[in-house]
């Protein structure tokens, strides 16, 4: 399975737990949200099976640039209080 890992927070978390592992897979990249839909077009040509976005869990904007892509996406999101009741 061909996955790619899209760091979009701007912690960069996942850069690092990249870094630390010293594998070449998953494939992990950074990028700005508003360099989605470049990155999801650049990954369907590339046949990606899976694309798993990290980003802050506030933000709401990435999984409406990865809809419609038949690529299957992840979006975690933090549960707000009405989420939780």
């Amino acid at each position: 399975m061909k996955v790619l890992l899209i760091d979009c927070d701007p912690q960069r978390s996942v850069m690092d737990w990249a870094e630390m592992r010293e594998q070449a897979e998953p494939e992990v990249v950074a990028h700005e949200l508003r360099d989605l839909p470049a990155v999801f077009a650049k990954a369907q040509r590339e046949n990606y099976d899976l694309v798993l976005e990290d980003v802050a869990g506030r933000d709401v904007r990435p999984c409406s640039a990865s809809s419609g892509w038949p690529i299957l996406s992840w979006c975690p999101r933090r549960p707000s209080m009405w989420n939780c009741a």
